[in-house]
């Protein structure tokens, strides 16, 4: 009988022993997401995506909307190919949330949305925080400039020319 208790014994830990889950999670994870070295992830999903075209009047109400937007979640501000001519100044004040994040881009192709107009006209960021702009063409007068930022924290530039 002892024979037997110590053959059904050795026989199930054998069976645990072959059953031994392998590590390869993160493996596996890395393969799912595609990742190769010195390459980050794509970021985070956004909850809200406000398609933009070079007809959308970027106002105060406009941001005021993405403002509220971005209480709730990520905000994905994503502007058609095309050119966006600034007749004036783009006042982007107080925007942006501590933990949200608000990318200003442009669907697929880099540089797809070119931002243009006179020394006088530029996008201005004042008060600003956790804002991500990517793809995104300025062009205009070479002594001119596209964008000012004032007082603004966690603003990231990728692929901007």
């Amino acid at each position: 009988m002892k024979r037997l208790l110590l053959s059904v014994t050795a026989i199930t830990l054998m069976a645990f022993q072959s059953c031994k889950k392998s590590d390869t999670s993160s493996a596996l994870l890395k393969e799912q997401l595609d990742l190769k070295p010195n390459r980050e992830m794509l970021g985070i999903l956004s909850t809200t995506t406000i398609n933009v075209n070079p007809s959308t009047t970027l106002n105060a109400a406009f941001w005021t909307g993405v403002q509220t937007a971005l209480a709730s979640g990520p905000v994905d501000v994503i502007f058609d190919d095309g050119t966006y001519t600034l007749g004036t100044t783009i006042a982007i004040n107080n925007i942006g949330h501590t933990t949200n994040l608000l990318t200003l881009k442009t669907a697929v192709t880099e540089g797809g949305a070119i931002f243009t107009g006179s020394i006088a006209t530029y996008l201005f960021f004042t008060s600003c925080k956790n804002i991500k702009m990517e793809r995104l063409k300025f062009t205009g007068a070479s002594s001119g400039y596209a964008m000012r930022m004032s007082n603004c924290i966690d603003f990231s530039l990728e692929k901007c020319f």
